[in-house]
């Protein structure tokens, strides 16, 4: 993030604008089978236009994972502009590989980070989940 980060702003979960429902801090999180034979999470990051004095023209998305002990996973990416929804700016089912040994990730706790940075002003969330398949 390169500015003053905002309180509150992104939240990382799943679902889109008519279902969104946040990552619960110590809940838990169905791992996905991705196309290549790995497992990963697919969050959708929402972040709440109202609270940034941003124009969300070619922001930054920042999106990790750490399950136990092993090499935290890290996204940093420019992303399209999103059309405001109720407020809000969704982008979904983002692929947050994690492994491609399902028994290391079953039944561990993984720390989600999501982030937003444009204009100089930034957001960021970390949850705690629990995987499960």
């Amino acid at each position: 993030m390169t500015g003053p980060l905002v309180e509150g702003a992104v939240a990382v979960g799943v679902g889109g604008p008519d279902d969104f429902s946040p990552y619960e801090d110590g809940g838990t999180q169905a791992l996905v089978l991705g196309p290549q034979g790995g497992y990963m999470l697919t969050p959708t990051i929402r972040v709440d236009a109202s609270l940034l004095k941003a124009d969300g023209h070619c922001p930054y998305l920042d999106l990790g994972g750490t399950v136990d002990g092993q090499q935290p996973m890290q996204l940093h990416f420019r992303v399209p502009d999103a059309p405001r929804n109720g407020g809000f700016w969704y982008w979904e089912a983002l692929p947050l590989f994690l492994s491609k040994d399902l028994p290391s990730l079953v039944g561990r706790s993984c720390e989600v980070t999501g982030g937003f940075d444009d204009d100089g002003v930034g957001a960021s969330v970390i949850v705690n989940v629990l995987l499960t398949h």
